[in-house]
């Protein structure tokens, strides 16, 4: 269920939020960066045998990630494998999810939100189902 706040941070600034405010646009691309790094550290970390060296050096020199900030996210990344990565992968599922959608954007959002915290696989299998006819009043 990860990556929707992504999704939606994205969503509200390509509708203009804040007036299109630059500066908001770069915070939430250099957070972007943040997660793609995120993930891979999770993933170079637990199974391709990334140092912690490596992993300082790609979160403060690469990524823009204060030297406390960084220390503390090799410290999770050590303690729960596997969480990092699930911003990032849970941002592109809701964007696959919603490239698949044959409505509106404001019916997909209606009918993901309904659905309730689901797994992304789940509810894309939801969404892809043929919906019923409305019934006229």
């Amino acid at each position: 269920v990860e990556g929707w706040a992504v999704y939606a941070t994205e969503l509200m600034l390509d509708e203009g939020f804040l007036e299109n405010n630059p500066e908001l646009r770069l915070t939430f691309l250099k957070q972007s960066l943040r997660a793609v790094a995120n993930t891979i550290i999770d993933i170079k970390m637990h199974a391709k045998g990334m140092t912690d060296a490596e992993a300082l050096a790609l979160m403060t020199g690469q990524t823009f990630q204060e030297t406390e900030e960084a220390t503390a996210k090799l410290q999770r990344a050590k303690l729960s494998s596997a969480q990092l990565s699930t911003y990032w992968i849970g941002y592109k599922e809701w964007k696959r999810i919603r490239g698949a959608w044959k409505g509106s954007a404001e019916e997909f959002h209606t009918q993901a939100l309904r659905a309730g915290a689901l797994p992304l696989g789940a509810l894309g299998e939801l969404l892809a189902a043929p919906k019923p006819a409305s019934k006229l009043p």
